[in-house]
């Protein structure tokens, strides 16, 4: 009778441990993919936006002769690493969504 006391302790410990360990990944995953979702919009309605307007005037500006052909790289590096953000902001974003699915399982 003991030892089926002691087994019975031991299954709902374990049980408790995975619950727990359900509710962190559920939890962390959420809050991945909050943060990537407010990265990516930041990004594609503010950065993304600027950083194309500012490759566009500068390369104007190269075209009448005001600014420098490194000024169009530097704009046009910029633009690249916010689009870069961007890119890695929505997987990070679709990896938190995939890992939320996994925990509860579909």
């Amino acid at each position: 009778i003991q030892e089926a006391s002691l087994k019975r302790e031991a299954a709902r410990a374990e049980t408790e441990h995975l619950l727990n360990t359900g509710r962190y990944s559920l939890t962390e995953a959420y809050r991945s993919a909050e943060k990537n979702q407010r990265v990516f919009s930041l990004s594609r309605d503010g950065l993304l936006i600027q950083a194309q307007q500012a490759y566009e005037s500068t390369l104007s500006a190269y075209s009448v002769g005001k600014a420098d052909f490194s000024s169009i790289l530097m704009a046009l590096s910029e633009l690249y690493d916010i689009q870069g953000d961007l890119i890695m902001a929505k997987a990070d974003y679709q990896e938190a969504v995939a890992m939320i699915a996994a925990v509860l399982g579909r």
